[in-house]
C-alpha cells in the first residue's frame, strides 16, 4: 500500500509520531513518503504563539511552501497536526483546503496536545476530508504525556495502523 503522511510540526513531537508511524508501516512492507508542510513565515515576528493561536481559533489558512497538492497517487492518507486553540493548525487549515485526489481513499489522522481539544480537532479534520470525499476512518489524540511514554505511544502507534487496515 502508498501511503503519504502529511504533517504540520512545530515542537518536533507531531514530527516525531509521524516518522514513528512511517517507521512501523515501512518494517510491515508498505511504501510511505513524508509530506512537512510548512508555512511561508516573513519574518520571526510574524510567528507569534498569540497570534497563531488566534488564527488557529478562526481556522484561518496561512500561506504554505510548495507541497503535493494532488494525492492521486496514494492509497491511504494519515494527517498530523498539534492542537492549537482546540483547532488544527493554519498550515494544516491551508494543506486540507488546497489538496485534491482524495476521493474514496482511506484516511486517517492523530493529533498532538499539550493539553485539550484533541476530539474537536479531529472532528475538523474529519469534515474537511468528508468534504472532499475521503473515507475518513479515524484517529487518535496524543497528550504530552502519552508521547513521553514509548509504551503508551507504541500502543497508539498501532491503534493509528490498525485503523488504517480497516
Amino acid at each position: 500500500m502508498k501511503i503519504l503522511i502529511a504533517y504540520y510540526s512545530k515542537t518536533g513531537n507531531t514530527e516525531k509520531v509521524a516518522i514513528k508511524i512511517g517507521d512501523a508501516l515501512i518494517a510491515s512492507a508498505d511504501d510511505v513518503e513524508y509530506e512537512k508542510i510548512n508555512p511561508m513565515s516573513i519574518n520571526q515576528k510574524e510567528d507569534s504563539f498569540l497570534k497563531n493561536g488566534l488564527y488557529a481559533l478562526v481556522r484561518k489558512e496561512v500561506p504554505i511552501e510548495n507541497n503535493k497538492f494532488n494525492l492521486d497517487d496514494y492509497d491511504s492518507i494519515i494527517f498530523g497536526t498539534p492542537v492549537w486553540a482546540f483547532s488544527t493548525t493554519p498550515p494544516i487549515n491551508s494543506y486540507l483546503e488546497d489538496i485534491e485526489g482524495v476521493e474514496n481513499k482511506k484516511i486517517v489522522a492523530f493529533v498532538t496536545m499539550g493539553g485539550i481539544g484533541g476530539n474537536t480537532t479531529m472532528d475538523i479534520i474529519k469534515s474537511k476530508v468528508n468534504k472532499k470525499g475521503g473515507n475518513f476512518l479515524g484517529g487518535v489524540t496524543l497528550s504530552k504525556e502519552e508521547l513521553e511514554n514509548e509504551v503508551i505511544l507504541k500502543n497508539k502507534i498501532n491503534q493509528i495502523i490498525d485503523v488504517l487496515r480497516k
